[in-house]
């Protein structure tokens, strides 16, 4: 997805914000990946996924860093996929990849897949696991973003598939599938062309990041099943990275002014009411969340004036952007697209000026 108008100053603005995400935790952070859905390849279902995490995360600047490498064989601790796929199927638990790659232990996301491609029978079971260091960095939109090399590997060293993967609280598009005969363009109940948007922030409030991560692209074109076709992932994550309201209300809030607006425009162009309903409805959650933010900010003792006013401003201006996406969902209702979309969207344009107050006093 490309950069909203109002994004790449705002974008810029947020990184100096984030002064203190993740630049001295107490020790190295992790990130516990709780239990959301994978999806696909193609037609062949919705995944669960086992809770994981990624550990022992080195920060190396404002919520860049990376995770890494460690492996100590067939010892404890190994990912959970390895031992899903090794119960199954009858190995040995040794930390290694079927053609003998040794497994990145620190980036255990639970990926084990049970799969059967109904219209082919083809079937296979197989664990997707990191053999690397891996690195993280937000985007030129201000999303977190892992960029990671991974194995497909259904249990024999021919079939192991390398390929890289892209997980963000950003915003990910599910493509058409790379086959011309025999594919199929969607990720489980995903058509092609599905917007998924990813978070971060402090939406539990528990004073630590959390949010959720995504993806969608396609799976590789040598991969055993439904190869090429879709794959997408929804995961929810906590962490023990401190956060302050401020940040998380700044990386909340640029999340949707930065992510929703192109969404929003593909949804209208192709009458996806179900999506405009999601995302309004996904808008007003996180909206709820940013206000209560700005209410932790404006009641905190000590707090200067001059940022008081700000704060009580830029909540103004959100209550304000919530009640535009709530019309907008009204008109939804009523069955007029059209003005749904222009509703919500209006509501998204004045998170940017509400973000734009706020990064001016923070």
């Amino acid at each position: 997805m490309k950069m909203s108008r109002c994004g790449a100053a705002t974008a810029a603005a947020l990184i100096g914000v984030l002064a203190t995400v993740g630049s001295a935790p107490a020790g190295a952070a992790n990130i516990f990946l709780k239990a959301g859905d994978f999806y696909g390849p193609g037609i062949t279902g919705v995944h669960p996924f086992n809770n994981a995490a990624i550990r022992n995360i080195d920060f190396t600047g404002n919520l860049q860093g990376t995770v890494p490498f460690f492996n100590n064989g067939g010892a404890a601790p190994n990912v959970s996929a390895e031992i899903l796929l090794k119960a199954a199927i009858g190995g040995t638990v040794d930390g290694m990849t079927s053609d003998g790659r040794p497994i990145n232990e620190n980036v255990d996301t639970g990926l084990y897949l049970d799969l059967l491609d109904p219209v082919t029978g083809e079937a296979a079971k197989m664990m997707v696991v990191s053999p690397q260091p891996e690195q993280f960095a937000p985007d030129a939109q201000g999303n977190i973003t892992f960029k990671v090399h991974v194995v497909a590997d259904p249990g024999q060293a021919n079939l192991v598939v390398p390929f890289d993967v892209i997980f963000t609280t950003g915003a990910l598009q599910v493509p058409k599938s790379l086959r011309t005969q025999g594919g199929h363009d969607m990720a489980g109940p995903f058509h092609a062309g599905r917007v998924l948007i990813g978070r971060a922030g402090d939406f539990d409030h528990d004073g630590f990041l959390d949010g959720e991560l995504v993806l969608a692209q396609n799976s590789p074109l040598d991969l055993v099943v439904a190869h090429g076709d879709p794959i997408a992932q929804r995961r929810p994550w906590i962490s023990d990275i401190p956060v302050t309201s401020q940040e998380s209300f700044a990386l909340n809030v640029n999340g949707i002014v930065q992510n929703f607006p192109d969404a929003l425009r593909e949804a209208r162009r192709h009458h996806d009411r179900r999506s405009i309903m999601d995302f309004g409805f996904d808008i007003t959650l996180r909206l709820n969340a940013a206000l209560y933010d700005l209410d932790k900010i404006i009641g905190a003792r000590g707090i200067p004036s001059d940022i008081q006013e700000r704060a009580e401003l830029t909540r103004t201006l959100v209550r304000e952007a919530r009640r535009h996406v709530e019309r907008g969902l009204d008109r939804l209702n009523e069955g007029d697209v059209r003005e749904a979309v222009s509703g919500i969207e209006h509501g998204v344009s004045g998170l940017g000026e509400a973000l734009t107050v706020f990064m001016t006093q923070s």
